[in-house]
């Protein structure tokens, strides 16, 4: 059995597809423009980890998609960087904490203990 939609494949790895042989009709036009724009907001949010609403706003303020599209990957780029650099400089902080402690498994006190121990063990050595 033919029919008007045997000839279309859809393309999964594009969200445009390539042999669409449709006429719009006019009335449709801003029905589908709206439909598909809602679509490439999606995806780009779903790519790219960010809201819809940050996605709008970032169209709104250029010229055009395309331009958009730069922006968010940018943004996407610098996220990402940023975050490894905070987690860097956490893990710095980290050892910078553990150094400068000193401290034993029980806190503060088990490391006076130890640093009197020690001092205890320098004494009787210096006798010896």
């Amino acid at each position: 059995m033919s029919t008007p939609f045997n000839e279309y494949t859809r393309d999964t790895g594009s969200s445009s597809p390539k042999n669409l042989d449709v006429e719009i009709h006019a009335v449709n036009i801003l029905h589908v423009a709206c439909l598909g724009f809602a679509a490439s907001i999606k995806l780009l949010s779903e790519q790219h980890g960010f809201t819809k609403g940050v996605i709008q706003k970032v169209y709104r303020q250029l010229e055009n998609y395309a331009e958009a599209m730069d922006i968010i990957e940018m943004m996407q780029d610098d996220a990402e960087e940023q975050a490894v650099t905070e987690v860097l400089e956490r893990h710095e902080d980290d050892s910078d904490e553990d150094l400068e402690g000193h401290e034993g498994v029980n806190g503060p006190e088990e490391s006076k203990d130890a640093k009197q121990d020690q001092d205890q063990d320098k004494v009787k050595e210096e006798e010896e």
